[in-house]
């Protein structure tokens, strides 16, 4: 049982208060005087009635006239399933209600059986304790503590002491071993008096005994054909499965005739690979000696008119070739520069920190230099732009949030497609059956009689018989009654048909009526969205040919020179570079070919770089330059090399070649074809061999030995089918003799005087059971309520100390292993393997001992009742470090059971979900 939610009408300070609980552990935390204990007293007083306020030292709770006095309480998981219990207190008289799972709402005089009985002291015995009864405990003398430990309740409550006297009372009034008076007893006597006339009266019939030893031998003889004809149907079951495998069992035999008359060539593990391998191998090189002997031709062919490699290179590595004579020395001059420069650090630094920006901004736009970024935007110009943006976004952004409803439309054009196609089945359907109902038989039938009246009326007139004048007559009138009927009903038909095909066809354009108005709405969505896509690409077009128009390159992402001023900030960087290399006195080093310099950086850039930049591009160019030089004297090399490649191809065709021949020679094959088809033919036979393997494996073994049997499968399905009704034509006849021999017993019990003693025993025999099962729940609740109180020895001691054991051994961390009681007093064992008096505990370990014990006397007494446990304020006095572990504790009984903690310890509240804790 678990309280799912707390409403109070009122009850001291709470008034109009509702609380919803978790399944598990509930924290309630609150100062004193915040109403904890008036909250559990609610509890309780809705479960087992308000306290009697006229009583000497109660509290009084009924503050407010002014509000209802009482709640109610939402449980669940109860015997009853979900309920709601209701108490109130009006003109000083309680008034009960109940609510059970979906029922109205009835007035009831008590909750006794929804608790199983118990009474408040009860309950608070096993399910409620506070710091009181925890302080009680903790400060007990060793025997007085051993005492409360393994009592009953743990906090001193003797609640079952009181109940098993009277149940032992009860039950000595109904049986005593050698009484006479008790009813138990007495009932026994007379049930053995009856039972003696009973069996003297059927000595005396001795026909009915008779009887009695041929119904049992014909049902011995049933139960033994009975048997047989169980067998027979489990063969029967053998043989139906070897008919099924018939066709399977004459594929295997096939097969191995097939396979005993093929001669296997034994290739060994891999051989069909290893021909496939030199087969792909081999038309592998010959095809690249194809391509080898193209690309010797192309290479000749370059070789005798070798293109001009100068149409190669880049304009800086064409100026310095034409400036041969100078360029060592104006490499010299750049490397002096770098060398000057990396001697001086801090402005080294400086510098490669402002390059790395440059660089990096250069590369969030798209460019590689500096000579490929545009003109910067005017202020002007970049909020128009941006304006354009911002508003394809925010149209973006609202046709985003419309394709939820475009997915929606094309959802329910689907179901109305879907719809359409059930409607036009239907309406097939329905088509099918026009012609049945729209003809009548009555209608044939009358045409018939017509005909047979005409014909009878011309046999009239050439007989002249009378007969056939009344007979034509009859055929007549009634042939003409039948078509007016028929004709009728085929109207009737028509119009029912013609009422329900309009039906269907309103349906039908309905639904098609519907799919083009949500048709029409998904093209208009659509086409919105590609209006928006056909903006967005010419905005990006235009904005890419501003940014060429502005001197940029066509690499340039004009997103980002739009949103960003990176462009004059790569300037300003430039410029702070070149203020850098001229504090370095890099110019002396440019003095001796100072024209030339000027005349490189022109040529390789419109705009002005740094010295560091032309120095740096100067050296680039210059070790391409030489690398181009060296690989034209290269290809040289190259020509003579795929010679080489070829050759080397050759001989491994050759090599091919010749193991493939060996393969043809050891197995004495005259060409590739016959290997081909031998290792096809190989493989088909193996697959064959491993489809025979599979059915002689999966094949039914007694499935086989039948079929193995002279007689076919389906003279022995005949042969059970003849056994199994001759069983069970001698099953039904003795089933039927069966029956006359009881219906003859019935009559000799029902005349004679057997009938009449055999239900006075029977009479004797309730009433004495009755007596026994009342006596015997008497005794049985004695035994389980002394086995409940535990005493200092049985199975419950044992169960209750298994589980102290193990919840002491988690509460402490491991400090205190176990416990144990004998003579009177409860050791402990502590981590260091000795066994300590309670005397040497500190009241923080006593107080994890009544913890340990009060949870595992709940898991050892009351299997049965799982009700929510109530615990007020009972920790604290104990320290932080074993406080949580108690809280821990609490968390993981309650997944087993609900707890309701009530604290001032805001420690209960750690790594607890909002749900699961409450301030008051």
């Amino acid at each position: 049982m678990k309280i799912q939610k707390i409403e109070i009408f009122g009850y001291g300070k709470w008034v109009d208060q509702t609380f919803y609980l978790e399944p598990n552990l509930n924290v309630f935390i609150g100062g004193n005087g915040s109403g904890k204990s008036t909250l559990m007293s609610f509890i309780l007083s809705i479960m087992f009635g308000f306290p009697n306020m006229r009583r000497k030292h109660s509290r009084n709770y009924d503050v407010n006239p002014n509000v209802n006095y009482g709640g109610r309480l939402y449980l669940t998981e109860t015997i009853y399933g979900q309920v709601m219990i209701e108490r109130i207190k009006q003109q000083g008289r309680q008034q009960l209600f109940m609510t059970v799972n979906e029922n109205p709402r009835e007035e009831v005089s008590s909750f006794d059986e929804l608790f199983e009985g118990l009474t408040k002291d009860d309950y608070l015995t096993y399910f409620g304790f506070d710091e009181e009864d925890l302080m009680a405990f903790v400060w007990e003398d060793e025997d007085q503590f051993a005492k409360s430990l393994v009592s009953l309740g743990v906090s001193g409550r003797q609640v079952l002491n009181g109940i098993t006297p009277d149940l032992e009372a009860k039950a000595a009034d109904l049986y005593l071993p050698n009484g006479q008076k008790p009813q138990l007893n007495q009932e026994l006597n007379q049930l053995a008096a009856s039972s003696q006339r009973l069996d003297q009266a059927a000595a005396n019939e001795q026909n009915y005994f008779a009887l009695e030893e041929e119904l049992q031998a014909n049902q011995a003889e049933l139960e033994d054909l009975r048997q047989q004809e169980s067998e027979a149907q489990s063969e029967q079951v053998k043989l139906q499965i070897a008919s099924q495998e018939t066709g399977s069992v004459e594929e295997k035999n096939a097969l191995g005739f097939e396979l005993a008359g093929y001669d296997f060539h034994n290739f060994p593990e891999g051989a069909a690979e290893t021909w496939h391998d030199l087969n792909q191998d081999l038309a592998r090189y010959e095809d690249q000696i194809d391509q080898t002997e193209g690309f010797l031709v192309l290479d000749e062919e370059a070789n005798e008119e070798p293109a001009d490699a100068d149409s190669l290179l880049s304009i800086g590595q064409e100026w310095v070739l034409n400036h041969d004579h100078v360029s060592d020395q104006m490499l010299a001059e750049a490397r002096a520069y770098r060398e000057q420069l990396n001697s001086d650090e801090a402005l080294k630094e400086q510098l490669i920190q402002k390059r790395y920006e440059e660089h990096r901004l250069l590369a969030a736009l798209g460019a590689e230099s500096i000579d490929e970024l545009p003109e910067e935007l005017t202020a002007s110009e970049r909020q128009d732009w941006q304006n354009r943006r911002q508003e394809l976004d925010n149209r973006r952004i609202f046709y985003e949030n419309t394709k939820h409803d475009l997915q929606d439309l094309m959802a329910e054009n689907q179901d109305l497609h879907d719809e359409y196609d059930e409607v036009q089945s239907e309406y097939n359907s329905f088509k099918g059956t026009i012609k049945e109902r729209t003809s009548s038989w009555l209608k044939t039938f009358g045409l018939i009689l017509i005909v047979l009246a005409l014909i009878l009326a011309i046999l009239y007139f050439v007989t002249d018989k009378p007969f056939m004048m009344g007979s034509g007559l009859a055929a007549g009138a009634l042939g003409i009654l039948f078509t007016i009927i028929g004709f009728l009903q085929s109207g009737l038909g028509k119009r029912s048909v013609k009422k329900e095909s309009q039906a269907f066809d309103l349906d039908l354009r309905d639904i098609e009526s519907e799919q083009a108005e949500i048709q029409r709405r998904i093209d208009i969505q659509n086409d919105q969205l590609a209006e928006l896509e056909n903006e967005s690409q010419n905005f990006m077009a235009e904005l890419q040919a501003l940014v060429q128009e502005k001197g940029g390159s066509e690499y340039i992402q004009p997103l980002t020179w739009l949103d960003h001023d990176y462009v004059a900030q790569v300037n300003a960087l430039e410029a702070e570079c070149n203020q850098l290399i001229q504090a370095t006195g890099a110019a002396q080093y440019a003095a001796a070919h100072d024209q030339e310099w000027r005349d490189y950086a022109q040529v390789i850039s419109n705009n002005p770089l740094s010295q560091d930049s032309v120095f740096q591009a100067f050296e680039d160019d210059y070790h391409s330059l030489r690398q181009l030089e060296m690989d034209h004297a290269f290809t040289a090399q190259s020509y003579q090399a795929e010679k080489n490649q070829k050759q080397e191809l050759h001989q491994s065709i050759q090599s091919l070649r010749r193991a493939r021949q060996d393969f043809l020679d050891r197995y004495g094959f005259e060409s590739a074809d016959e290997v081909e088809e031998a290792l096809a033919k190989e493989a088909e036979m193996l697959a064959k061999k491993e489809r025979f393997d599979l059915l002689d494996h999966s094949l039914n073994p007694q499935a086989a030995q039948l079929h193995d049997k002279d007689e076919s499968i389906d003279q022995q399905l005949e042969d059970n089918v003849h056994t199994l009704g001759q069983l069970t034509q001698r099953i039904q006849d003795l089933v039927q003799r069966n029956a006359q021999l009881e219906m003859q017993i019935r009559e000799l019990e029902a005349s004679g005087l057997m009938s009449k003693l055999q239900a006075e025993h029977a009479s004797d025999v309730d009433q004495a059971y009755d007596s026994a099962v009342e006596w015997a729940a008497n005794k049985l609740a004695v035994a389980t309520f002394e086995q409940a109180s535990v005493g200092e020895e049985g199975e419950a001691l044992e169960r209750v100390m298994g589980h102290a054991n193990r919840y002491l051994y988690d509460l402490s961390n491991g400090e205190l292993e176990k416990l144990r009681y004998q003579n009177d007093t409860v050791e402990v064992l502590s981590e260091d393997e000795l066994w300590l008096g309670v005397d040497q505990l500190s009241r923080g370990e006593k107080a994890l001992l009544f913890v340990a014990m009060r949870f595992a006397f709940l898991n050892a007494q009351l299997g049965q009742l799982n009700m929510p446990i109530l615990i007020d304020e009972a920790f604290a006095h104990i320290d932080d470090y074993y406080r949580q572990n108690i809280y821990r504790f609490l968390d993981e009984r309650s997944q087993d059971q609900q707890i309701i903690l009530l604290t001032i310890d805001e420690g209960a509240a750690l790594n607890r979900s909002s749900k699961e804790v409450t301030r008051i």
